[in-house]
């Protein structure tokens, strides 16, 4: 009976031992497995190729240019000031305004001047009658000194009492003249069409001649300032195009060109203003102050050999580019000529039409075989 009992145990402890050793092998197995999947060949082998995107060169205009943003000028002010000294009766200039050439801006106190002209009209009038008289005495003591009835003095102080009484009228011609005149300047207006920049003085202020009341910015010669950088400015000149435009507004794209170079640099920003002329017609739209974009031109061709920006390697002094034909690569060498954010113009190479890699360039070398994944070719 102990013997059976024995056997049994056994038994039992063998079973056991074998199901630990069952499962210890199959855990084994499963993770020798796995570490071999994970150690497999990657899905891209050298027989598949390297995939890549594709574009064509193309054929068209390119230009290089740099843009910058630019204030708006005007190239001529106008300062409004008082020829007399009078206090400011009304101000109807705001800064701001757009005004047309005729515009009252600035009406003097005429008070003084209305009175003091008024006297001046009765002196004129009275000195014109005191001329009327002295001429009726002339020629009545003319005719008397001929027929010896006065003696010659007589007739010369009539004479000279003449001239003093003409020489009186043309002083006060002269003094009405002036008050009539200084009358019509009591009326400040703009002589130009043109945007208020600045009000120095309003109603109740003394004017005084010479001192600026008003300065208007003539809006038919506006022009556009723009600080260039130093490392810029050799690239341009006089008479470098540049496409001026409005990032909002209804003002088109304009193409004028550089008229001024300012001869000094800002020592502080590193920066020389240049100037460009804008069309005596956007005056309408345009305001002293607005900001445009500048686009300065500096080279261009109507039509080029375009090549992808993407698609381009520079090594050193030489540029080169991935032709892809027949599941190949074929790495190519080509004259770069003008440079945008978008192509390299080929001066030689390449032909219009040629496809040519655009995607991991830095993997790809001559002969290489390659594939196009997704869509692959994108123009």
């Amino acid at each position: 009976m102990e013997s059976k009992l024995k056997l049994t145990g056994l038994l039992r402890k063998g079973v056991t031992f074998l199901l630990i050793g069952l499962v210890i092998y199959t855990g084994g197995r499963l993770t020798y497995n796995r570490v071999t999947a994970l150690r497999s060949s990657p899905p891209v082998t050298e027989a598949a190729g390297l995939p890549v995107k594709t574009a064509r060169v193309t054929s068209g205009p390119i230009q290089e240019t740099i843009t910058y943003v630019g204030t708006v000028r005007s190239d001529h002010e106008v300062f409004l000031a008082a020829r007399i000294t009078a206090t400011i009766l009304r101000q109807e200039a705001r800064e701001g305004d757009f005004v047309r050439a005729g515009t009252p801006l600035v009406i003097l106190d005429d008070k003084e001047l209305v009175a003091s002209t008024n006297t001046l009209k009765q002196k004129v009038a009275n000195a014109q009658e005191n001329v009327t008289y002295w001429q009726k005495e002339v020629a009545r003591n003319k005719s008397l000194y001929e027929q010896g009835a006065i003696p010659a003095k007589q007739y010369e102080d009539t004479r000279y009492a003449l001239e003093q009484a003409e020489g009186n009228l043309k002083v006060a011609e002269a003094m009405l003249e002036e008050s009539l005149t200084n009358l019509r300047n009591v009326t400040l207006s703009t002589p130009v069409d043109g945007v208020v920049t600045d009000v120095a003085a309003y109603a109740g202020d003394l004017a005084v001649p010479g001192k600026p009341l008003v300065t208007i910015a003539d809006v038919k010669r506006l022009k556009v300032e723009v600080k260039l950088a130093e490392v810029d400015l050799p690239k341009v000149q006089v008479g470098t195009k540049v496409m001026l435009q409005m990032r909002t507004g209804s003002v088109k794209p304009i193409i004028s060109q550089i008229s001024k170079i300012h001869p000094a640099t800002d020592p502080v920003s590193r920066t020389t203003v240049v100037e460009i002329p804008l069309p005596g017609e956007v005056g309408k739209d345009l305001r002293p102050g607005n900001s445009m974009d500048a686009i300065f031109i500096l080279k261009e061709k109507k039509d080029a050999i375009l090549v992808p920006r993407q698609a381009v390697i520079e090594d050193g002094d030489k540029t080169y580019i991935f032709v892809v034909a027949d599941g190949k690569a074929q790495r190519r060498e080509i004259k770069k000529g003008i440079v945008n954010n978008d192509y390299v113009e080929a001066l030689g190479g390449v032909d219009k039409n040629t496809v040519v890699a655009i995607t991991n360039l830095t993997e790809l070398y001559d002969g290489r075989t390659v594939y196009l994944y997704d869509r692959g070719q994108e123009q």
